[in-house]
């Protein structure tokens, strides 16, 4: 009973500056829409940090390259992303958000290995919710890894807002066209 990694859907980074992040993505790569979500118990369940029920908050800027998502995270308060920018610092990977066949199985697998979790919640949609767990798998695998159970019928919140250019010049346009490879 393995856990089937699936695909690769995001990788997650930390600061402690998120305006600043999110402009240089913006202004100087010229990557948009960056879609800016503010996270708290209104709209996160079942909360844990390193397996103990405890509420948490953080504000998060979402954007693709390519068919990968990227997530900038700025802790709002006490959390394993706090934790992380006190022993790491900011801008580097902090997690891979990784796919997989069946999200129960991976972690009853994890869980054998040893693997603890660090951080669980169940996003609230407009309709339906996903599960998302980080699990502590950087003795194994060098980083963080958080997997997701995403309901069939899950429609996402609104952003709290959108950085976005809608008539982009050529001199817009990001210099990035995907990504092939993220070095660990």
């Amino acid at each position: 009973n393995r856990a089937k990694l699936k695909s690769l859907m995001q990788v997650g980074m930390v600061v402690s500056n998120f305006k600043r992040a999110i402009e240089k993505y913006f202004y100087k790569y010229h990557i948009s829409p960056i879609k800016v979500v503010e996270y708290n118990s209104d709209i996160i369940e079942n909360m844990r940090i390193y397996g103990k029920k405890k509420n948490f908050s953080m504000t998060n800027g979402f954007f693709d390259i390519g068919n990968i998502n990227f997530e900038i995270i700025k802790p709002n308060s006490k959390s394993i992303y706090t934790d992380y920018l006190s022993e790491y610092g900011e801008g580097i990977m902090h997690h891979l958000k990784i796919e997989v066949y069946d999200y129960d199985k991976a972690i009853e697998y994890f869980k054998k290995l040893g693997v603890k979790e660090i951080l669980h919640g169940e996003s609230l949609g407009e309709i339906g919710k996903n599960l998302w767990t980080y699990l502590d798998t950087r003795e194994i695998l060098g980083f963080i890894i958080e997997i997701v159970k995403l309901d069939p019928t899950f429609v996402a919140r609104k952003p709290n807002y959108i950085m976005n250019k809608k008539n982009k010049t050529k001199e817009d346009k990001t210099i990035f066209r995907g990504v092939s490879k993220v070095g660990i």
